[in-house]
């Protein structure tokens, strides 16, 4: 269905853009300096491609129909995302006022809070609407449905964000990402030459998990290790946010298409 495939694919961008703010948090988190232009870009990047043009959609459009279809808004999964969507703009706020001053240690944590809380909040919000929602809508909408929800995305895109926009956030995410990832891989690969690295793509996927927990309990504070595998381990990392949250630190080195790395550290 097209109009679940157009939603889909700008998850991924999303995520994208997610995977970049992860690193600034980590910067910053670690005392670093971090370019605030690059930031206030990729904060503008969730305000009007994530907020603007995808949620936009479907508030206006996608969950409308959905509910014509029967699926209920209160007390139902349209509810809970439409809450998660003022979570998230209220978190977007909070990291732009932290922004106006990351010199000082408080707003530096602020922003780092904000940030974190954000990341957790959509990927998990992603994660729903991939696997339930959007499982759910493709049950009940009707090909003609579907080619009239394609016409308004299409439409609002023309009409509220102007021609070329869509696109050009599209490649600004993907230059804000490379460019905070090459950063973080650079600036610190001589702190961490004896830093273990992990592979768990031969390992039974039973097996994988209970080892990765096990390194990650023999880092002391400040310590990290590198993970290795062939798929991204996004249902890892919210196992880490519900079980450790608080205690770790994230950060994507290589994303895909056969290979992920992914630093994970320990803060206390």
């Amino acid at each position: 269905m097209k109009s679940v495939e157009m939603l889909m694919h700008e998850h991924r961008v999303i995520e994208h853009g997610l995977a970049g703010l992860e690193t600034i948090a980590d910067h910053l988190a670690r005392g670093e300096s971090v370019p605030t232009d690059k930031v206030t870009a990729l904060l503008d990047f969730f305000r009007v491609f994530a907020d603007e043009c995808h949620h936009a959609k479907e508030e206006e459009a996608f969950f409308p129909e959905l509910e014509a279809r029967g699926i209920p808004r209160e007390g139902g999964p349209i509810g809970v995302m439409l809450h998660e969507h003022e979570e998230g703009q209220a978190l977007q706020q909070q990291m732009r006022q932290a922004l106006s001053d990351l010199s000082d240690a408080t707003k530096r944590q602020q922003f780092v809070d904000a940030a974190r809380n954000y990341i957790a909040l959509l990927r998990q919000h992603i994660w729903k609407e991939d696997n339930v929602l959007f499982q759910m809508a493709q049950q009940v909408l009707t090909d003609a449905d579907d080619v009239k929800l394609v016409e308004r995305f299409e439409r609002h895109e023309q009409e509220q964000l102007g021609e070329g926009v869509h696109e050009r956030y599209h490649q600004l995410v993907h230059e804000l990402e490379a460019e905070f990832l090459s950063h973080a891989s650079g600036s610190r690969a001589d702190a961490h030459e004896d830093e273990k690295v992990l592979d768990v793509r031969n390992i039974l996927p039973r097996e994988r998990h209970p080892l990765i927990f096990q390194t990650f309990e023999a880092l002391k504070p400040g310590e990290s290790f590198i993970l290795v595998n062939d798929h991204d381990p996004k249902p890892l990392y919210y196992e880490f946010h519900y079980e450790r949250q608080g205690q770790f630190t994230w950060e994507y080195l290589e994303q895909g298409p056969e290979v992920w790395r992914v630093r994970i550290g320990r803060v206390r």
